[in-house]
């Protein structure tokens, strides 16, 4: 007997849109990570620093996690008990650390010949209020008004 066919996931209008962006920008990320392949290869100045390097490292990594994470956040989002526009808020909050997080890492040594970071580093800090916020408030909306018994086991 043939396994039945998976039903599309359900998403909001809004979060399919959000959904396309993310999904492009993971393209970006990943034509960035070819050009970082690319500079190791080729650009000796590049291999002389580590800072270097490993700032633009954990920049493409963080890039493509805070991606994803908001990706697969997207369906919960729309499952958020609350307004569209507080949905809208989280959509941002999340995904801004998309931006932000690799921001600081780029910009923490912007040229190989960066001997100690940048005080652009310091663009963690807010990047990381901005989704931990983020997060709080999904888990709020999501458990705000559940019915007493969702999540409790039967007693037996």
């Amino acid at each position: 007997m043939a396994a039945p066919l998976a039903t599309p996931l359900s998403l909001s209008q809004a979060s399919r849109n959000m959904g396309a962006v993310l999904i492009l920008s993971l393209v970006g990320v990943m034509f960035g990570g070819s050009v970082l392949t690319w500079r190791i290869v080729n650009v000796p100045a590049y291999l002389a620093s580590p800072l270097h390097q490993d700032l633009w490292r954990a920049g493409h990594a963080h890039a493509a996690l805070f991606l994803l994470l908001t990706l697969v956040l997207l369906p919960w989002i729309d499952a958020a008990r609350g307004s569209e526009g507080l949905r809208w808020a989280l959509r941002i909050l999340i995904s801004s650390a998309s931006i932000t997080f690799p921001l600081a890492f780029f910009l923490g040594a912007p040229r190989p010949a960066t001997a100690s970071p940048e005080p652009a580093l310091g663009l963690l800090i807010p990047g990381a209020i901005l989704l931990v916020t983020g997060l709080t408030i999904l888990v709020w909306a999501l458990l705000r008004g559940a019915p007493p018994s969702l999540g409790q086991g039967e007693a037996e």
